[in-house]
């Protein structure tokens, strides 16, 4: 999966922006339909896992719940096979995830187990 030099860039400041002692934990990346963001959250994700070595929760929004579901997936697709059904939330607002939250599990797994 090869960025381009671009998405690389946006995955490389997000990446450092985040990590930043003191920082905020929160990053918006915005841009045109096609251009590659899921890509890029792929790369954040990855890049905060390997420098940070600890559990990451990641939230996805999106305004189309097909949309969602589609690059949910994409997302995943950097955790091994076996990971991906521990690590999906089947809930689709995030005024539900309390219902449907596997926190306690993945609280006995956290080197291995990112959540998306």
């Amino acid at each position: 999966m090869k960025l381009k030099p671009f998405q690389r860039a946006t995955a490389s400041k997000v990446v450092e922006a985040l990590s930043m002692p003191g920082s905020s934990r929160r990053f918006l990346v915005a841009d045109e339909v096609g251009l590659g963001k899921t890509r890029v959250a792929q790369h954040v994700i990855l890049g905060l896992r390997t420098q940070e070595k600890r559990h990451l929760q990641v939230f996805y929004v999106c305004s189309s719940l097909s949309i969602i579901h589609q690059n949910r997936e994409a997302l995943l697709d950097i955790l091994p096979p076996s990971l991906r059904s521990h690590a999906r939330v089947t809930v689709d607002r995030l005024t539900l995830l309390p219902t449907n939250w596997k926190g306690a599990w993945l609280d006995r797994d956290l080197d291995r187990n990112p959540t998306f």
